[in-house]
């Protein structure tokens, strides 16, 4: 059977005013046995995609694995749907983006991480080189080793969720490699 929702969501477009800055997205979620019989199935169409701000491309490349990870992860309810979106077009720059890109600035260090908050000097040894960035920042937290062993960087945020620290990247190795390089991982 089908159901149809309304879901607001924000489009992302900046010509958009300020007062009206989101619309309604009429979607026609599929609900049924998936191919073991098991729970719902949701799928949900390119054209909805794009009217949330995904490029063609990008709605093309990722349409199929997001059905596949509807099934998988049990996202098989309106809320779940639109709160996974909502969070991976957040984390992926609607889709553009499967790397964290931690190129700040000086500023952006200080008002970003509590490291750099009140040292000035430290920020600017740093800014301008995510790699640095990343293994200073995510040393020794989430599984991730000290800053010099690369971990920070080698487990930056990561897909379309922006999957982040080595004992996340270990858990997620456990499902297929072809779902893992659909969200955008290795």
């Amino acid at each position: 059977s089908n159901i149809t929702s309304n879901i607001n969501v924000s489009p992302f477009d900046n010509t958009k005013s300020k007062e009206n800055n989101s619309e309604e997205i009429p979607f026609v979620i599929e609900m049924g046995k998936d191919k073991n019989n098991n729970g719902n199935q949701i799928k949900i169409t390119k054209d909805q995609l794009v009217k949330m701000g995904v490029s063609k491309e990008n709605a093309d490349k990722y349409i199929d694995s997001l059905s596949t990870t509807f099934n998988m992860f049990d996202i098989n309810t309106k809320l779940r749907v639109a709160h996974f979106l909502a969070q991976t077009l957040h984390e992926s720059g609607n889709f553009n983006t499967v790397e964290e890109n931690l190129n700040y600035s000086v500023d952006g260090l200080i008002n970003t991480f509590s490291i750099f908050k009140s040292n000035t000097t430290l920020a600017s040894n740093y800014a301008g080189n995510g790699e640095k960035i990343a293994n200073k920042v995510y040393a020794n937290i989430l599984g991730n080793g000290d800053e010099k062993s690369g971990d920070g960087n080698k487990f930056k945020g990561g897909g379309l969720i922006q999957l982040t620290g080595k004992d996340t990247y270990e858990s997620f190795e456990k499902y297929p490699k072809k779902l893992r390089k659909s969200v955008g991982l290795w």
